[in-house]
Order: C-alpha cells, then structure tokens, then sequence
C-alpha cells in the first residue's frame, strides 16, 4: 500500500465529496476505488471494477426500473445502436 497526497480542484472535489456520500464513503475512498479500478484493471471484469460508486450507480438504475422510470426496450436498442455509431466514427 502506498499514501499519495493529490491535489483536487474545488469542483473535482465537490464531486467526489458527493459520490461519496451517496455511497457511504469518505472522499479518500471513494478516490482510491476510483484508482484502484482505473489501474489495476486486469482485463477482465474484476471486483475492483465494481467501486461503490458504480455500485450506487447501479442500485439508483434497479430503484428506477422497479418504479417503471427508464427507457423501454425500444429506446435501449436505439441508445445502444447510436451508441456503437458513435465508437465507429
């Protein structure tokens, strides 16, 4: 394990102090998941992937979709057709 002092800027920090909170965590863990999954991804899909931000993010999508909030599946095959035009440009 190694300490790292970084500096953030203040809207940086803001929004790591609010994803932070969203997901029960103190900024410094929510920025090191956050490095964690950035380098030490291996490859494959690795528990550091999932960081409780995304995690959150995931919970808040389930939450959403329970209510009937979303997309129907229609408009999830046209976000994902866009999408994939988008990687080919």
């Amino acid at each position: 394990m190694h300490n790292l002092n970084i500096q953030l800027s203040e809207p940086a920090f803001a929004e790591a102090k609010r994803v932070a909170t969203a997901a029960g965590l103190s900024v410094e863990e929510i920025i090191s998941a956050e490095a964690e999954a950035l380098f030490d991804f291996s490859g494959e899909v690795a528990d550091s992937f999932f960081t409780p931000a995304i995690l959150a993010e995931i919970d808040d999508a389930r939450a959403e979709a329970k209510l009937g909030g979303g997309l129907t599946l229609d408009e999830v095959r046209q976000e994902s057709t866009l999408a994939r035009q988008d990687q080919e440009r």
